[in-house]
């Protein structure tokens, strides 16, 4: 599968899709960078000194793997805009513009604020939000639905962690 840029709509203007591309590529990029610049200096200072089981990742791992994601959604996302002029679209992007706010939500509440439960719950409606985004990208476009499946399972897996902290702390 190759990569190209928007293609343009019957009479619309050329660029409008390039913007879109951008628009997309840009938030992405601008909530992996909030959601690194309040993880990171939680990560070495509070979250290092948790009570934590055996098998939750290293440090390191949630920037590692957010930005990766990132990348992987503002694809997904892409491909997706690219069918711009389906029904299904405005759906489709409107619930990732959810998820990609509650992506950020989650680190601000868990890493930016250390408060578990409240992240928790954040990442309940997370998780929703990124299974639905799935769903209605599935709608549009086979391959940017299998994009979002690694942000499905991250999602479960760092609820694994945010619930075990939960039960260490309390």
């Amino acid at each position: 599968m190759a990569l190209a840029l928007p293609r343009p709509i019957q009479g619309e203007d050329t660029h409008q899709g390039v913007w879109g591309f951008v628009f997309i590529a840009a938030a992405c990029a601008l909530a992996a960078a909030l959601g690194i610049a309040v993880a990171t200096p939680a990560a070495e200072s509070w979250y290092a000194h948790l009570p934590k089981p055996g098998w939750a990742p290293p440090n390191w791992t949630f920037g590692a793997g957010w930005t990766g994601l990132y990348g992987l959604m503002a694809v997904a996302a892409v491909l997706v805009w690219m069918e711009r002029e389906r029904v299904e679209v405005c759906d489709a992007l409107t619930v990732f513009s959810g998820q990609v706010l509650g992506n950020l939500a989650w680190n601000v509440c868990f890493f930016g604020l250390g408060r578990p439960l409240l992240a928790f719950l954040a990442l309940a409606l997370l998780w929703v939000l990124a299974a639905v985004t799935v769903v209605e990208f599935f709608r549009v476009s086979r391959p940017a639905g299998w994009l979002m499946v690694p942000a499905v399972l991250w999602v479960t897996f760092a609820g694994a962690v945010n619930a075990a902290v939960l039960l260490y702390v309390a």
